[in-house]
């Protein structure tokens, strides 16, 4: 039997632990970008409520990434999926195992993940083009109007210029979820150089 979560149940001096098997039932995602971000929630019994307990893993031969767990109840838990560097070339299909509380050890969950780089938003220009040292700068940064569109919040997303990972800040999502804004802070070290901009989920 899969182990899950233990919980303490007594009256009085009379105490019992009572352990809960890890059933994952149902997955609402099987495909997922290369690039991850996609929140996938799996339902079922035995998790903790604590996420600090909890890891989802997706792995294969030599392969194994970490979700970011977002959310957690006795019935499900949500994650979010990891970038797959492996799949930026062709798609890869990952073994999704659940360590369901503190101490456990990895359940297999008996599903799987695809993921694909044809499903990440592919930017097609960045505007301007030259931005003042002093920052202020509002950026525009496009994706394919024919591929997949950029999904979420605009919270989950952060921006960078150059290599010292300069924040820029204020990120905002258009409407039809085609174009990505944010504002540059001041460099530090200011340098008079094209930099390279990052966006990263």
């Amino acid at each position: 039997m899969a182990s899950g979560t233990s919980y303490m149940l007594g009256a009085g001096f009379a105490v019992e632990k009572v352990s809960v098997p890890l059933t994952v039932s149902s997955i609402s995602h099987v495909t997922s970008s290369a690039a991850g971000g996609l929140t996938v929630t799996l339902t079922g019994l035995g998790f903790s409520t604590n996420i600090s307990d909890i890891a989802v893993t997706f792995h294969a031969d030599g392969i194994a990434y970490e979700g970011r767990v977002l959310s957690a109840s006795e019935h499900s838990i949500s994650v979010r999926t990891p970038r797959v560097l492996e799949a930026i070339d062709e798609p890869v299909t990952l073994d999704v195992s659940v360590t369901p509380s503190w101490g456990a050890t990895p359940q297999p969950t008996g599903f799987a993940m695809t993921f694909e780089a044809g499903l990440t938003p592919r930017v097609v220009s960045v505007s301007p083009n030259r931005g003042s040292t002093a920052g202020g700068t509002m950026i525009t940064v496009s994706v394919d109007g024919s591929g997949p569109e950029l999904e979420g919040d605009a919270s989950e997303y952060t921006v960078t210029v150059g290599d010292n990972g300069q924040l820029c800040g204020d990120v905002q999502i258009s409407n039809d979820r085609r174009c990505l804004t944010c504002v540059t802070a001041a460099p530090s070290p200011r340098e008079f150089a094209p930099q390279v901009l990052y966006v990263l989920r």
